[in-house]
Order: C-alpha cells, then sequence, then structure tokens
C-alpha cells in the first residue's frame, strides 16, 4: 500500500541487463534527467570503463527499446545515456 504524500525517490530503475555472468543496471536520475547504465559489482555500483562493452550495451538497449527517444531528441541515439561521469 502507497504511502499518502510519499513523493517518489531521486533515482529510478529502468532495467537490469544479464551480459554472460555480469549484470548492469539501466537508471534514470529523476533530478538531473540523466540516464545511467553501470555495472553492478559486490553489491555496488561501477561505471563501465571498456568502451567496447559500452558500445555493445548500447546496441542492445536501442535494439530491444529500453529506451524510447522522444521526437526531436538531440545528438545520437542514446543521447541521454551518460556512464563517464561521476554521479
Amino acid at each position: 500500500m502507497p504511502v499518502t504524500g510519499a513523493r517518489p525517490g531521486r533515482w529510478l530503475r529502468l532495467a537490469e541487463i544479464g551480459y554472460g555472468l555480469r549484470d548492469f543496471l539501466l537508471f534514470i536520475d529523476r533530478q538531473e534527467t540523466k540516464i545511467y547504465c553501470e555495472e553492478m559489482i559486490g553489491g555496488h555500483l561501477e561505471r563501465i570503463e571498456d568502451d567496447n562493452l559500452f558500445e555493445d550495451l548500447m546496441a542492445f538497449i536501442h535494439e530491444q527499446k529500453l529506451i524510447t527517444l522522444e521526437a526531436g531528441a538531440q545528438g545520437k541515439d542514446l543521447p541521454f545515456v551518460e556512464t563517464r561521469e561521476k554521479r
């Protein structure tokens, strides 16, 4: 049962992605309106440092339509995906 007057949190989980034996989390920061994809390691999240892995994951996310872009979105196919910045 939802708590009356409760606001949604800052972070919203969009998807969990299994890639071999590794797990990744796709989530949105509602406050900054940015989407992140990071690896889950030992109960915490870490940035994806491997550029090839990052590109593979972005291709999968795009193919599976895990993120739907609004008309007029600027830039790349997934303009809001941010994994290289520190939160």
